[in-house]
C-alpha cells in the first residue's frame, strides 16, 4: 500500500498534478505507521521521494522530507543505511537553495569516502564530482570547478560504454565554467560536443532548445553578443 501510494505520488509529481501532495502525505503516515516497515525499507521510499523533489526544484519540500530521513537515522544510529548518499542529497538540496558554501563540506566529505573506497577511474565517483564542480561553480571557484568537472570529463571518456559518456549536462557545467573564464573557444567546443550527442543518440526525453537556450545565454554573458542572436 505504502509503496503503491509513493509511486502514484511520484507519477503524479512529475506531471504537475497539483494532487500529489494528499498522495505523498498519505504515504508519509501510513510507512510511519507500518509495524512490520524496515527503517531502510522506509529511508529508500523517502530518499527517492526527496530525490524527485529536487529534480523538479522543489527545494523546500525536499528539506522537509530530507529532515524525516535523518529522523529516522539517528533514531536508530544510521545501522545499515546510506549515511554517504544522505549527506550527498543534503549537499545537492542546499545548493538549490542558493547556499553552495553550506553545500561544500557535505560534498567534499562524500568525494573523501568515496575515494578512499572505490579506485581512482570508477564511474562510481562520476556524481560526486560534477555535484562538487557545480558546487565550486556555483561559488565562483572557477580554477577549483575545473578540477573536479575535468575528473569526471576524464573518467566518462575512459568509460565510453557507460551513461556517464553521453552526460549532456557534465558537459554543459564544464562549458559554463569555460565562458565564465572568458575561454570562449574552449566552451565553444564543449557545447559542440553536447550538441553531437543529441545528435548521434536522439537521448528521449532531452530538451534539445534547453541546449540551444543556455548556450546563447552563456555566449551573451561571455560578452560574445553576436554568436549568442544566432
Amino acid at each position: 500500500m505504502a509503496e503503491a501510494l509513493l509511486n502514484l505520488g511520484l507519477a503524479r509529481l512529475r506531471n504537475g498534478d497539483p494532487r500529489f501532495q494528499a498522495i505523498l502525505e498519505r504515504f508519509v503516515k501510513i510507512a510511519l505507521i507500518l509495524p512490520k516497515i524496515e527503517k531502510s525499507q522506509e529511508v529508500d521510499m523517502l530518499m527517492r521521494l526527496t530525490k524527485a523533489m529536487t529534480a523538479l526544484g522543489l527545494w523546500d519540500q525536499a528539506s522537509k522530507s530530507l529532515a524525516q530521513i535523518n529522523a529516522i537515522g539517528d533514531s536508530i544510529e544510521w545501522r545499515g543505511l546510506p549515511y554517504e548518499r544522505v549527506k550527498e542529497l543534503h549537499a545537492e538540496i542546499l545548493l538549490g537553495q542558493g547556499r553552495p558554501k553550506d553545500a561544500l563540506p557535505f560534498a567534499l566529505d562524500v568525494l573523501e569516502q568515496s575515494e578512499n573506497y572505490y579506485p581512482s577511474q570508477s564511474t562510481f565517483l562520476l556524481p560526486i564530482l560534477k555535484l562538487v564542480g557545480q558546487i565550486e561553480l556555483a561559488r565562483g571557484a572557477l580554477d577549483s570547478a575545473e578540477t573536479y568537472l575535468r575528473r569526471a570529463r576524464d573518467i566518462a571518456t575512459k568509460n565510453p560504454n557507460s551513461i556517464w559518456a553521453q552526460d549532456i549536462e557534465l558537459i554543459m557545467l564544464s562549458a559554463e565554467r569555460a565562458y565564465r573564464s572568458n575561454d570562449i573557444a574552449a566552451g565553444d567546443s564543449l557545447m559542440a560536443q553536447a550538441k553531437a550527442i543529441t545528435a548521434k543518440t536522439g537521448l528521449e526525453g532531452f530538451d534539445t532548445a534547453k541546449l540551444y537556450t543556455r548556450w546563447a545565454v552563456l555566449l551573451e554573458a561571455a560578452g560574445d553578443f553576436d554568436k549568442a542572436v544566432l
